[in-house]
């Protein structure tokens, strides 16, 4: 992949390049790629043995939802919240 567009001095792969042309923050990632990351922690929160992995990725996974999702970052929480619960009996 390119990285021949630049912002602010640090180079962005060309596929970020539409995205910052069309007034969007360029350092986003893909909505795609996002929901990756959520599946990702969400599963790990899953398969994990240890109670209190929920607590220490609820944080990223709070952040990952308010980007995602048109949400504002106290009901981004919730969501995680919720997630999280729906895996384990938190």
């Amino acid at each position: 992949m390119s990285t021949n567009f630049s912002v602010n001095g640090t180079n962005v792969p060309t596929h970020l390049k539409r995205m910052h042309a069309n007034g969007a923050n360029a350092t986003k990632r893909p909505s795609d790629e996002i929901d990756i990351m959520i599946a990702s922690l969400t599963h790990i929160i899953k398969i994990s043995p240890d109670p209190d992995i929920a607590e220490y990725y609820r944080g990223a996974l709070t952040a990952l939802l308010w980007v995602r999702h048109p949400l504002s970052y106290i009901e981004a929480g919730q969501m995680a919240k919720e997630l999280i619960r729906g895996y384990r009996n938190v």
